[in-house]
C-alpha cells in the first residue's frame, strides 16, 4: 500500500493528444510517394527527414558504454507538434520537386 506520509502532487492541465491516426497515415503516404521518386525506402526517408528537420538525439548506453546518435523520434509528438513537422516534410518534398498527393489521407 501507499505510505500515508509520502507526498502527493496533482496536476490538472489540458490533455494534448499524441499524433492522430490521420496524420500518421498522411505521413507514410508522403514517404511512399517520395520513396518512388528518390529510390530510398520509407524507413530511410523517415530517418533522413526527421534528422534533417528535427535534429539528432544522443543516447548513452548503460549496456555498451557507448554514445549513439539517432534521429529525433516523432512517435511521442503531440498533434500540434506533428502537424508542424508534417508541414516541414511537405515543404521539403515540394522543394525537391515532387508533387504532393492531393488526397488528404490514404
Amino acid at each position: 500500500g501507499a505510505n500515508e506520509d509520502s507526498p502527493y502532487e496533482v496536476i490538472i492541465q489540458k490533455h494534448k493528444y499524441k499524433r492522430s491516426t490521420e496524420q500518421n497515415n498522411r505521413y507514410w503516404l508522403l514517404l511512399r510517394t517520395f520513396s518512388k521518386e528518390t529510390g530510398h525506402t520509407v524507413d530511410e526517408l523517415h530517418n533522413i527527414l526527421s534528422t534533417e528537420l528535427l535534429g539528432i538525439d544522443t543516447l548513452e548506453s548503460k549496456i555498451t558504454r557507448k554514445t549513439y546518435e539517432m534521429p529525433h523520434s516523432t512517435s511521442s509528438m503531440k498533434v500540434d507538434e506533428f502537424g508542424e513537422y508534417m508541414e516541414q516534410v511537405e515543404q521539403f518534398i515540394a522543394e525537391y520537386g515532387v508533387t504532393i498527393p492531393k488526397q488528404a489521407y490514404n
